[in-house]
């Protein structure tokens, strides 16, 4: 089955998925809102922030040069200190990872 024969539906899926967060993040902030309670200013915040990261790394700016994906992919294949090695990148851009010896 050719690939290609689905983009029209994986690119509605995707705005979908999109549009689902979103929604999620909105009910978050009105239902805190709405509520008034102590953690108010917080909950607005962290959901502003998820939502901020999120829009960053749909437009690309929180990708690692050379990368197409956002994860771990450091110079080298080394998982920034972690304790990661980078094994294979696959056809879509996404990283493989395992425990380094």
């Amino acid at each position: 089955m050719d690939s290609r024969s689905h983009t029209h539906v994986t690119a509605a899926l995707r705005l979908c998925l999109h549009a689902l967060l979103a929604g999620l993040l909105a009910l978050v902030v009105v239902r805190a809102v709405g509520e008034g309670g102590p953690r108010t200013t917080a909950v607005v915040a962290v959901a502003l922030l998820t939502a901020a990261l999120y829009a960053a790394g749909g437009a690309g700016l929180l990708r690692t040069p050379g990368g197409r994906g956002g994860g771990i992919d450091t110079p080298g294949g080394r998982g920034g200190g972690i304790g990661l090695r980078r094994v294979s990148r696959t056809r879509g851009g996404c990283v493989g990872l395992r425990r380094a010896p």
